[in-house]
């Protein structure tokens, strides 16, 4: 293992706390080979308690799941709805 590489327990645990706050309840990844996209796709709940699922795709891993996590920040973002009375 090269030394500039993270251990995958820190990774694991990057990503843990990562979803951890947007209190995921799955977490799903597709990768059908080496030619094709990683799908990814999440559920949470936002700050209204409402699932919301947010999905992305990309040619790496690494950018679809950058993307899913932006999309579930934007998802359970409730600061511009209505509150419920």
């Amino acid at each position: 293992m090269s030394t500039n590489r993270r251990s995958r327990a820190t990774l694991a645990a990057e990503l843990e706390a990562e979803l951890a706050g947007l209190r995921v309840h799955q977490l799903y990844v597709r990768h059908l080979g080496p030619n094709d996209v990683f799908y990814v796709s999440a559920f949470a709940l936002d700050a209204n308690e409402k699932v919301v699922e947010a999905k992305a795709s990309a040619m790496t891993f690494a950018g679809a799941l950058t993307q899913l996590l932006a999309n579930l920040d934007q998802a359970t973002d409730t600061s511009e709805e209505p509150q419920e009375p």
